[in-house]
């Protein structure tokens, strides 16, 4: 109660709690231009006093700090021992640190490295989305002839870009997994059918038996006739 007067009696208030939430919200989405901007207004308030000797106080603010940073991480996307392991790390360069402006820099640091690595997260689950969604629809239109153009407009992204991130994370083209993906299908059809070779190419929207003969070596090292007298299951 005493602290409670004191900091009524001197007309003192805590930081809002509101830009307390406005912050945490920007490192879980990792928006390191909304942190900045919002390092540049003026707080609403003063922080608590944690303890009697201002190092040992500013010490304590910070470590309250960084759990609800490392918090916030991990609603970003981190992985809990990551953040956790982030947090412990900075909590012991603040214990170590000899003036209050050193803490400050270490927590302003331990800020933007969480928002930092939660904008990394979402970026590579935005790409993984992305080429999830080009999986399905090549699945869903495997049974025709479909163009990148046509995944990246279905996608809403530009056709270049969808290549890009397709290959960076899966190690090949759209067009190679396609067309290894269609090899595998029709490799099923060669083992436990008795369509043609034209029927099985017609089916898969190859534009020749030719084609699909060499797009099945290709994928395959061998024809598609060697590989249904190989592998083919009698009736």
């Amino acid at each position: 109660m005493k602290t409670k007067f004191y900091y009524q009696e001197n007309e003192l208030f805590h930081n809002s709690y509101r830009e307390e939430q406005e912050e945490l919200e920007l490192i879980c989405r990792g928006d390191m231009d909304g942190l900045f901007q919002m390092e540049q207004k003026k707080r609403t308030g003063k922080l608590g006093k944690l303890a009697g000797e201002k190092l040992r106080s500013e010490k304590n603010l910070a470590i309250c700090a960084m759990t609800l940073y490392c918090r916030a991480g991990i609603r970003g996307g981190l992985l809990p021992e990551e953040a956790f392991s982030i947090s412990d790390g900075y909590i012991q360069e603040i214990e170590e640190a000899c003036s209050a402006e050193d803490v400050s820099s270490l927590l302003r640091e331990a800020k933007f490295e969480y928002t930092a690595l939660t904008a990394q997260r979402r970026n590579e689950s935005a790409r993984n989305l992305l080429v999830e969604g080009c999986k399905n629809y090549i699945c869903q239109n495997m049974h025709r002839k479909i163009e990148v153009n046509e995944i990246a407009k279905r996608l809403h992204v530009t056709p270049g870009y969808l290549s890009k991130v397709f290959r960076d994370v899966t190690g090949m083209t759209v067009m190679q997994y396609m067309m290894k993906e269609k090899t595998d299908h029709c490799g099923n059809l060669l083992k436990y059918s008795r369509y043609s070779f034209e029927e099985i190419a017609y089916y898969f929207g190859f534009c020749s038996q030719s084609h699909f003969g060499q797009v099945f070596k290709k994928w395959t090292g061998m024809t598609p006739r060697q590989f249904r007298e190989m592998y083919g299951v009698e009736e």
